[in-house]
């Protein structure tokens, strides 16, 4: 052995081996950021197209509603918030109410009464347009509906018990 620099030869080939070791790590970890970067960027443009689906999906079933301030509207409460008996027979819609303010794209405060004991912002899915009827104050008699009275029918003979009809 070689012991005129003070150590064994060895020394050396093991700084060296360290060296091209250090080297060998600092380059897969390199490579491995490279990777990592490129895994990164294609799972960040899947995620992107995907969202793009959905937000068309959900696009399709989207409604725009066009209320203005002040516009009437019915409120249409569920059978759920109805009190008592019979729920059947009591109306769907209630108003008209006046929308005071748009909130939100799809949210109304509504004027209503205090007697409802509702909160007055609305969500605009539970609101119709309210369109007054056509028959009402209508200057040409000749488009209104009959009444009840006027669809009577008026027999010259009347029925008796052996007549069949």
């Amino acid at each position: 052995m070689h012991q005129s620099c003070g150590g064994s030869g060895s020394d050396g080939v093991e700084l060296v081996v360290e060296m091209k070791a250090e080297l060998v790590v600092v380059v897969v970890v390199v490579i491995g950021m490279a990777l990592w970067r490129k895994i990164h960027t294609e799972v960040e443009a899947q995620l992107q197209c995907s969202q793009q689906r959905y937000k068309a999906f959900h696009d399709k079933h989207r409604v725009l509603y066009n209320f203005k301030e002040g516009d009437p509207v019915w409120l249409h409460l569920g059978k759920e918030r109805l009190m008592g008996e019979g729920k059947k027979l009591k109306p769907i819609r209630y108003g008209p109410f006046k929308i005071v303010k748009q909130m939100s794209d799809n949210g109304f405060q509504l004027e209503l009464p205090p007697y409802m004991h509702m909160h007055s912002i609305i969500n605009a899915k539970n609101l119709k347009l309210f369109e007054p009827s056509l028959l009402d104050n209508d200057p040409d008699e000749d488009n209104r509906l009959p009444s009840v009275d006027d669809l009577k029918i008026e027999r010259e003979d009347p029925l008796h018990e052996d007549c069949i009809l």
